[in-house]
């Protein structure tokens, strides 16, 4: 085996650990409670998706507060917004009303992983893009009712949130469905770098087959200067190519945009090093997002 094929397979069994790592759900009674759950905000061909809403505590007033999504990760087959609970309600005390998102994931409903609404699966390429600016036009929608300033809303994502939040500030029609600032931790934003299968399963063909899809896929490809500000995070040897990182951060600078990343040492991806970015994440969002 060459040194590319070596350099892959390490990759694959990275990304194996950490998907696995990602959709651990916290242990019982651990995750904290949202002030309303289960909230329908889209219902694509009658499939209802749903959010939680945390709320800032009211030591930090009334609001309203500016509004933050978040996107699980999970390999686009996996995860639910469960699994971001205890970073949803960390990001409320940080002043933020915060909704966690569930999206259409490509899992087989036949087979779907635990904890995963059937419904939910079979989708590709790019409904989960479409399901976070229906999430981000519901909350601009709904503002008054949760303390939220709706002319204010970002995205936080990790992994194949990361990449679907990228798309989320990087394409639709600026104070409608497009973010207004992006954080995106270990998100793959040019997906034609890694053709491996959770890739392929997602766009729907293999990269030779459909080079277009994959470019519709990737925030790379979406860049100009009306984009949202973003916040990017990568460490030097995960399964994210660093590569990916540092020339999406140049091609978003060369636009104009206000645009920053952290480079973590070692192999962590994306939660993994959550505590190490957290309050410049939190500093990003607010210095975008607040009034």
């Amino acid at each position: 085996m060459g040194l590319d094929g070596r350099k892959n397979t390490r990759y694959l069994l990275l990304f194996l650990f950490t998907v696995a790592l990602s959709s651990l759900t916290p242990a019982a009674g651990a995750a904290p409670a949202p002030d309303y759950d289960n909230i329908v905000y889209t219902s694509p061909n009658g499939v209802d998706i749903t959010l939680d809403i945390y709320l800032p505590p009211a030591t930090l007033g009334d609001g309203p507060f500016p509004g933050l999504v978040v996107v699980h990760g999970g390999a686009f087959r996996q995860g639910s917004k469960e699994n971001w609970a205890v970073d949803a309600d960390r990001a409320s005390a940080s002043g933020f009303a915060t909704y966690a998102i569930d999206y259409r994931l490509t899992c087989d409903p036949a087979n779907p992983p635990t904890g995963v609404d059937p419904s939910l699966c079979g989708y590709g390429a790019t409904a989960p893009v479409s399901d976070v600016q229906a999430a981000i036009q519901w909350v601009r929608a709904n503002a008054s009712t949760y303390r939220t300033d709706g002319a204010n809303v970002g995205v936080l994502g990790g992994s194949a949130g990361g990449n679907i939040a990228g798309m989320a500030g990087m394409s639709g029609n600026v104070g409608e469905e497009k973010a207004d600032v992006v954080a995106s931790w270990s998100g793959e934003v040019k997906l034609p770098l890694r053709p491996l299968a959770p890739e392929i399963r997602y766009v729907g063909c293999k990269l030779s087959s459909c080079p277009s899809k994959w470019d519709l896929a990737s925030p790379h490809f979406f860049v100009d200067p009306s984009d949202a500000p973003i916040y990017l995070a990568n460490s030097t040897d995960e399964i994210i190519p660093l590569q990916e990182a540092t020339d999406f951060r140049d091609l978003c600078a060369a636009a104009g945009i206000p645009v920053e990343l952290r480079i973590l040492e070692g192999t962590r991806h994306e939660r993994a090093y959550k505590n190490d970015v957290w309050a410049e994440t939190m500093s990003f969002l607010h210095r975008h997002l607040d009034s």
